[in-house]
């Protein structure tokens, strides 16, 4: 006996299984296994502006229910590797951003569908800007009024060394 087909995101067991049937054994089980196709699966996180990799951001996959299958954060290189995935439709999200950036809380949606690939999902953050108000002291100014500060205080202690005399 041999699968002739399968169920579409199943590997199909090639395995031929012979059995004999007789006059005192009209019943015979066979338990045929079949296994899900699985992918890879590869999530860079990076900066919407410099594009350098961003570490240390937590990220969740889902599936197409809802149900949180895997958590983790980026390593160094801004990577998290999932392997092994059961082929299916699935989204990612941010839980936790890396410090000094937005969370980023879009879904990104993608269907897993080959199992001789490792599918490849960049994830980008801003970061946080920090407004600094404006002092209205004009930057070329800012050496003369050190300059001025400086003869100030030289002249305090001259006048200081003077009245000790």
């Amino acid at each position: 006996m041999k699968e002739n087909s399968i169920i579409n995101g199943y590997i199909k067991n090639e395995r031929i299984y012979e059995f004999e049937l007789n006059n005192n054994n009209f019943n015979h089980e066979i338990i045929i296994y079949n296994y899900l196709q699985k992918g890879n699966l590869k999530i860079i996180k990076k900066d919407s502006d410099t594009n350098e990799v961003i570490p240390n951001t937590t990220i969740a996959l889902y599936n197409e229910f809802d149900e949180c299958l895997f958590v983790d954060k980026t390593n160094n290189k801004g990577i998290i590797n999932i392997d092994n995935l059961a082929l299916g439709r699935y989204y990612l999200k941010e839980e936790v951003s890396a410090n000094g950036y937005l969370l980023n809380d879009e879904k990104i949606y993608f269907d897993l569908e080959d199992s001789d690939k490792t599918y490849e999902i960049v994830m980008l953050n801003e970061k946080i800007m920090i407004d600094v108000p404006d002092t209205n002291i004009d930057k070329k100014y800012i050496i003369e009024i050190i300059a001025l500060i400086c003869i100030v205080i030289g002249m305090g202690f001259l006048v200081y060394g003077k009245r000790k005399i």
